[in-house]
C-alpha cells in the first residue's frame, strides 16, 4: 500500500479484537485509523473525522450496517468509500450491499493481505476521483473568468456589446424554441399593408429558420381591437414578451393645431400605450410566469421641442407607464421604456429628404454626428426582453448618442 497520510479510514465493527486487527494491518501503510464500536459512535466520529473510507460491520449492537450506511450517507458521507464487512455471505447479502451503492463487500474472515490491497485499491481510486473533481473545480472557474471577461465590461461588471449581440441573442432564440413556449412572434400593425410588407422583410432576412410569427391587424387606439389581439395571442401560448412602439404625429405648433389633431396623437400614442399594458398585463399575471414590457417613448418626452408638442406630451405619459412596473412587479414582470432620439424612420425620411438643412442640424446635433438607426435601438430592446434584466424595471433607458448629455 503506498503511504498516503492525508487519507482517514473509519473502522465500525463491534468487536474490538477485529477493529485491532484492521488496525494493525493498515498501521504504517498510510492512512489514519479510527475505531467505533457501535452506530451512535461512527456517526460522531464521522462529523469529527470525515473520514475517505468506511468499514462498516453489518451487524451492530444498535443498528444494523445497512440503515447506518444510509445514516452516514444522509450525514453528508456521500463522497466517502463504504465497505461492508460481514460473515453473511450469500449472494443476497453481497447484492443488497451493492444495491445500496457500497464501494465493496469483504466477508470475514479475512486476510492481512486481502484487506491491504482492497483498501489501497479504493483510497488510490478515490483519490483520483478526488483529483479530478478538483481539476473539473478549477476549469468551471477558469471558464467562469473567461467569460465574464469575454462578456462584461472589466470597470462596471456591466455586459458588453458582444453579449448583447450575441449570446444575448442566442439566449433569446433558445427561449423561443423551447418546448415551455409556442415560439410565435406576433407583429401588430394599424397598417395592414405595412404590415405585410415588414412580414416579408423578416421572411428573407432570417429564412425557414428565423422562427414562427404571425401577422396581426390592430388598431391600439382602439380597446376591443386590443383584446382580440390578446384573444388571438392566447390561441398561441399567452405573451411572454411585448414590445411597444405605435405612435402618430405632425409637425405643427400647439397654436396652429386643432383639438381633434391634439386628441388623435395622445390617443394613438398615449391611450394606446395604456391599452396593450392593461391587456397585454392582466394576461400575463394570468399566465403567472412573469414576462417583460418595453415601451419605446421618445427623448421628446423631456425636452421640449418646436412642432412636437402633442407628441412630445403623450411620450411624457407613456414614460409615466413605469407606474406599472410598481403594480406588477409582484407577478415577476418588468417594465420598461427606452427613449430614443431623432432616427431615420419613415416618420422622418420625407420630412428630411424636403429639407435636408434640418437633417443636418439634426445631425450635428449629436455628439456621434449622425441620426439614430433602428438597429441601434435592437441590443437595448433585446437586453430588456432577456433575462439579462431580471432586476430592472421602472427604467428609462436613454439611447440618443450623447445628445442629451449635451
Amino acid at each position: 500500500m503506498e503511504a498516503n497520510d492525508n487519507r482517514i479510514v473509519l473502522v465500525v465493527d463491534d468487536s474490538m479484537l477485529i477493529c485491532k486487527q484492521i488496525i494493525s494491518a493498515l498501521k504504517d501503510r498510510g492512512p489514519l485509523v479510527y475505531e467505533a464500536h457501535n452506530g451512535d459512535e461512527a456517526l460522531e466520529m464521522v462529523r469529527q473525522y470525515q473520514p475517505d473510507l468506511i468499514l462498516l460491520d453489518v451487524v451492530l449492537p444498535d443498528t444494523d450496517g445497512y440503515e447506518l450506511f444510509n445514516k452516514l450517507k444522509a450525514a453528508g458521507q456521500e463522497n466517502a468509500v463504504i465497505i461492508f464487512l460481514t460473515s453473511k455471505d450469500t449472494d443476497e447479502d453481497v447484492m443488497r450491499g451493492f444495491s445500496m451503492g457500497a464501494g465493496d463487500y469483504i466477508k470475514k474472515p479475512f486476510g492481512k493481505a486481502e484487506l491491504q490491497s482492497r483498501v489501497a485499491a479504493h483510497l488510490k481510486a478515490k483519490e483520483m476521483k478526488d483529483e479530478l473533481k478538483r481539476q473539473n473545480k478549477e476549469l468551471r472557474s477558469d471558464m467562469e473568468k473567461l467569460n465574464y471577461m469575454a462578456f462584461r465590461d472589466g470597470l462596471t461588471g456591466l455586459y458588453n456589446r458582444r453579449y448583447v449581440v450575441g449570446d444575448l441573442l442566442e439566449d433569446i432564440r433558445g427561449f423561443q424554441q423551447s418546448e415551455q413556449t409556442c415560439n410565435v412572434m406576433i407583429l401588430a400593425d394599424i397598417d395592414g399593408g405595412r404590415l405585410d410588407a415588414a412580414a416579408e422583410e423578416i421572411r428573407r432576412e432570417n429564412g425557414p429558420s428565423g422562427g414562427r410569427f404571425l401577422t396581426a391587424v390592430c388598431d391600439v387606439a382602439d380597446m376591443r381591437s386590443v383584446e382580440t389581439l390578446m384573444e388571438q395571442a392566447r390561441e398561441f401560448g399567452g405573451v411572454d414578451i411585448l414590445i411597444h412602439s405605435a405612435a402618430v404625429t405632425n409637425r405643427k405648433q400647439l397654436l396652429d393645431m386643432t383639438e381633434e389633431e391634439w386628441n388623435h396623437i395622445l390617443t394613438v400614442n398615449l391611450n394606446g400605450a395604456y391599452h396593450m399594458g392593461k391587456q397585454v398585463g392582466e394576461l400575463m399575471t394570468r399566465q403567472g410566469r412573469g414576462g417583460k414590457m418595453t415601451f419605446i417613448v421618445s427623448t421628446g418626452a423631456y425636452r421640449a421641442g418646436v412642432n412636437f408638442g402633442a407628441y412630445s406630451a403623450s411620450k411624457a405619459g407613456v414614460v409615466m407607464m413605469k407606474t406599472l412596473a410598481l403594480e406588477l412587479a409582484p407577478w415577476g414582470i418588468n417594465v420598461n421604456a427606452i427613449a430614443p432620439t431623432a432616427t431615420e424612420t419613415r416618420f422622418t425620411e420625407e420630412y428630411y429628404r424636403e429639407n435636408p438643412q434640418a437633417k443636418e442640424r439634426a445631425r450635428a446635433n449629436h455628439p456621434l454626428g449622425r441620426l439614430g438607426r433602428a438597429e441601434d435601438y435592437m441590443g437595448t430592446a433585446l437586453y430588456l426582453s432577456s433575462g439579462a434584466s431580471d432586476f430592472v424595471t421602472g427604467a428609462l433607458l436613454v439611447v440618443d448618442g450623447g445628445k442629451t448629455a449635451k
